[in-house]
């Protein structure tokens, strides 16, 4: 008998021990899955100011992509409403406007990408000093709706270009600078643009006045940047 009750108390022990053991690996495994989480938030947390280089969907896409040797056509800005819904702000088309983010991802081409990239300067403050980012926030969007909602696209892919009635045109990434540069210490600069890679091409689409060595900026441009980094992509 006392060898039964010597082997149960043993059990009984043990599985004490087994209980704990499993209690354990269930905290660990819970604080785990939280700390993952919120890292994978923060990666793929979408800022305005943040710059989304896509692979758009368009006759003159490849061209661009193939010039840059890059897989970027495209690019947009994140804004912010008032109301705290989240657009995207581009140049294309109809000219500066700005649409819901899954509209703008909509227009990838099949097996594209979609890319975010982020300035140091507005990660370091998004950081440092969160009420003076909040206020950035709202600056970007007052800027956005007041100096270039509505301005006409720049198909000549010109730095400083105007239209008829004096309004300056905007290409997708001359327009993502320079609203960005607002707000920047340091700003985003222009580089000579090489179009040597399909010179007869593009001189077929410009008509022969391609802005070759001339200041512009291609959405590939912001990847090189030293001023930006890579966040995610979506």
């Amino acid at each position: 008998m006392k060898a039964i009750f010597g082997a149960i108390k043993l059990g009984r022990f043990g599985m004490g021990r087994f209980v704990k053991f499993i209690v354990l690996v269930f905290w660990l495994v819970f604080w785990a899955s939280i700390y993952c989480t919120q890292a994978s938030e923060e990666i793929l947390e979408i800022r305005p100011g943040d710059v989304i280089l896509i692979s758009l969907n368009c006759s003159v896409c490849p061209l661009i992509e193939n010039e840059t040797d890059s897989p970027y056509s495209h690019s947009g800005i994140i804004v912010q409403k008032e109301s705290g819904v989240v657009m995207v702000a581009q140049a294309l088309g109809r000219g500066v406007h700005h649409v819901p983010l899954d509209q703008f991802l909509s227009t990838i081409r099949p097996e594209g990408v979609a890319h975010i990239f982020r300035t140091r300067e507005l990660d370091q403050l998004y950081h440092r000093n969160p009420e003076a980012f909040k206020n950035f926030e709202q600056d970007l969007w007052k800027t956005y709706q007041e100096q270039f909602l509505g301005l006409p696209f720049d198909p000549y892919f010109l730095w400083e270009n105007s239209d008829t009635e004096k309004r300056e045109r905007l290409y997708c990434s001359e327009f993502v600078a320079k609203l960005l540069n607002h707000s920047l210490h340091r700003e985003i600069r222009p580089v000579p643009m090489d179009f040597s890679r399909n010179f007869a091409a593009w001189s077929r689409l410009f008509r022969g006045a391609v802005p070759q060595g001339k200041p512009g900026l291609a959405p590939s441009d912001f990847s090189k940047n030293r001023l930006l980094f890579f966040v995610n992509a979506l």
